[in-house]
C-alpha cells in the first residue's frame, strides 16, 4: 500500500527519470555508436593477426574486407555492453544507473574515442543517479514514515479522538473562515502591487532595449523603430489578421498536442538512427529526409510564435521564456546542419579534404537534436513543475557540489604525493 501511494505522488519524477535515460541512451547511440567493437583478422601476406576499430559491422568497409584477398578469418568481437543500438543502449544505461562494472563501461568508452568520453558518464551518474533517482528514494521512505505515524495516532482511544476531534474542527473551521477572509482581503490588495511591479520590470527592460537601439542605429532609425514597438517583428501590427489568425491558433490545445505528437516521432526517428546504417542504404536516405521535414515543421511552428508574439521585445515575446529559447537553438542546429549535409554533398572531390575538417566539427552540433525530447517537458504541466524545483534548487546544491570538489581536489593531490613516495622507495 505504501509503495503504492508513492508512485502516485513520485509518477511525475518516475516519467522525468525515464525521459532523461531515453535521452543518454540516444545520445550515447551517436557519441559510442560502433566504438564498443572491434575486427580482427589474419593478414596472408604479412602472417600476422591484426586488429583494427569497427565502425559498423554493417558498413560498406565490413563487405570490401569481407571480400579481400589479404585478410583471413575476419571477425567482429562486440563487447557486451554496448550502445550500437537503441536496446542496447537503454541496457548498458540501466547498469550505468546500477553503478555494476559501470567503471569497465567508462574505460572502454574512453580508450576507443577520447578522454573526454567521461564526461557523458559523469553527467549521467550526477543528474540521473545522484538527483532523480535519490529523490525517488527520498519520497518512498518519506510515504513510510507518514504510514507509520498515521499508525500510531490510530492506536490512540477512539471516543477521546472523537470528543477531541470534534472541538478541533470546531475551532479551526472558525480560524479557516477568518484567514480566508483575511486572505481575499490580502490577496485583492496585493494584486495591483504585483501588477505594478511587473510593469516596472517590463518597462525597465524596455528602456534599457531602446537605450542600446538607440546607440547602434541613431536618432532617425530609432524614431522609426518606436513607432513600431508593438508590431511583430516591426513589420506585424497588432491588428494585422495574420498576427491574430496565429494568436488563436497557439489558444488552442490541439496546437500543442500536434506538436507534442511530432516532438515525440522525432524521438523515435533519432532512436532508430543506428550507426549501423550504410549512407548508401534506402534506410539512410529516408531518416535523411525525414529529418527535413522535422526541421521544416518546427521552423514553421517557431516562426507563427514569434510573429504572433514577438522575437525580443515585450512581455510576452518568443525569447524571454528559457524553453522556447532551447527550441530557437535546437531549430538552428537543425538547419545548420542540413545545410552542412547539402554543402557537403555538392562539394567537388578536390575540395573536400580542407573542409572535411570542418564538417566534422560542426556535426557535433547533430549530438544536441536529442536534446528535443527535453521539449516534452514544457507541454508536461506535472512534469514542468518537477523541472522548476529542480532547476531552483541548483543553486543551494551548487554549494553542495563545490565543496565536494574541493574535497577531491585535495585528496586527489594527497594521493598524487603518497603515490611518488612509494614509487621513490
Amino acid at each position: 500500500i505504501v509503495m503504492v501511494k508513492a508512485l502516485d505522488s513520485a509518477a511525475a519524477f518516475l516519467l522525468l527519470l525515464i525521459l532523461f535515460i531515453f535521452i543518454f541512451s540516444v545520445l550515447g547511440m551517436h557519441l559510442f555508436g560502433g566504438k564498443f567493437c572491434t575486427l580482427e583478422a589474419f593478414n596472408t601476406t604479412s602472417r600476422e593477426k591484426i586488429e583494427m576499430e569497427c565502425r559498423c559491422c554493417a558498413c560498406i568497409e565490413w563487405n570490401l574486407l569481407k571480400i579481400s584477398t589479404d585478410l583471413k578469418d575476419l571477425t567482429c568481437t562486440e563487447e557486451r555492453e554496448n550502445f550500437n543500438s537503441l536496446l542496447f543502449a537503454l541496457l548498458t544505461v540501466f547498469q550505468i544507473l546500477t553503478q555494476e562494472d559501470w567503471n569497465e563501461i567508462l574505460y572502454n568508452a574512453m580508450k576507443n574515442t577520447k578522454p573526454w568520453a567521461a564526461l557523458y558518464f559523469i553527467a549521467l551518474i550526477v543528474i540521473v543517479n545522484y538527483i532523480l533517482v535519490n529523490l525517488l528514494v527520498a519520497i518512498v521512505v518519506e510515504n513510510f514514515q507518514n504510514e507509520t505515524e498515521e499508525n500510531n495516532n490510530h492506536s490512540i482511544d477512539k471516543t477521546q479522538t472523537i470528543i477531541t476531534n470534534n472541538i478541533e474542527i470546531s475551532e479551526h473551521f472558525n480560524k479557516l473562515t477568518t484567514l480566508k477572509l483575511n486572505n481575499d482581503g490580502d490577496t485583492r490588495q496585493q494584486d495591483p502591487i504585483t501588477g505594478d511591479i511587473r510593469f516596472e520590470i517590463t518597462t525597465q527592460e524596455s528602456r534599457n532595449t531602446r537605450s542600446c537601439i538607440s546607440r547602434v542605429c541613431g536618432e532617425r532609425i530609432f524614431e522609426c523603430l518606436k513607432k513600431r514597438e508593438n508590431h511583430s517583428l516591426y513589420l506585424f501590427s497588432p491588428s494585422n489578421r495574420l498576427r491574430k489568425a496565429f494568436q488563436r491558433l497557439l489558444a488552442q490545445k490541439s496546437f500543442d498536442y500536434i506538436i507534442l505528437f511530432f516532438i515525440v516521432f522525432n524521438s523515435i526517428i533519432l532512436a532508430m538512427e543506428r550507426p549501423s546504417i550504410s549512407p548508401e542504404s534506402c534506410e539512410r536516405k529516408i531518416l535523411i529526409y525525414i529529418n527535413y521535414i522535422f526541421t521544416s515543421i518546427f521552423t514553421i511552428e517557431m516562426m507563427i510564435k514569434v510573429i504572433a508574439h514577438g522575437l525580443i521585445i515585450g512581455p510576452r515575446t518568443y525569447l524571454h521564456t528559457g524553453w522556447n529559447s532551447m527550441d530557437g537553438c535546437l531549430v538552428v542546429i537543425s538547419i545548420t546542419d542540413i545545410f552542412i549535409m547539402i554543402r557537403g554533398s555538392f562539394t567537388p572531390s578536390t575540395e573536400q579534404s580542407a573542409t572535411s575538417h570542418m564538417l566534422s566539427m560542426l556535426r557535433v552540433f547533430r549530438l544536441l537534436r536529442t536534446l528535443r525530447a527535453v521539449t516534452v517537458i514544457n507541454r508536461a504541466p506535472g512534469l514542468k513543475l518537477v523541472m522548476d524545483t529542480l532547476l531552483s534548487s541548483l543553486k543551494s546544491i551548487g554549494h553542495i557540489i563545490i565543496i565536494c570538489c574541493v574535497f577531491f581536489i585535495i585528496f586527489g593531490i594527497l594521493g598524487v604525493q603518497v603515490k611518488e613516495q612509494y614509487a621513490d622507495r
